[in-house]
């Protein structure tokens, strides 16, 4: 025969305060929250989407997207490029009045590129 061992004395009755309770169940996710998440995350992906083709389409198709292209280069070169006098279209027809590269080593000016 089988007997159910005792509980120490010690011991606290089952649902009591100091008695620390289990694992959560685990708990299937509805299909609308399921819905709901992957419908926000394809509506975030889809706004980083255009988000990017409207700013490569502007740096590209516009005369102020070179200007600023060439005033970034500049920026994050510490200067070591310098384009003056940027007209045109990335993406097209573009032209620029100089093109100086200055490194220590190496001196370059391009004119009416």
């Amino acid at each position: 025969m089988s007997e159910v061992p005792a509980p120490p004395a010690d011991a606290a009755p089952p649902g009591t305060p100091g008695e620390s309770p289990g694992p959560a169940p685990h708990r299937r996710e509805s299909w609308a929250a399921r819905l709901t998440r992957g419908g926000l995350g394809l509506c975030l992906g889809l706004v980083v989407v255009v988000v990017v083709v409207l700013l490569v389409g502007w740096l590209g198709a516009t005369a102020s997207g070179l200007r600023t292209l060439a005033e970034l280069a500049g920026s994050l070169s510490g200067g070591l490029v310098r384009i003056e006098k940027p007209e045109g279209y990335l993406l097209g027809e573009w032209r620029a009045g100089a093109v100086y590269v200055r490194t220590p080593t190496l001196q370059v000016e391009v004119l009416n590129l």
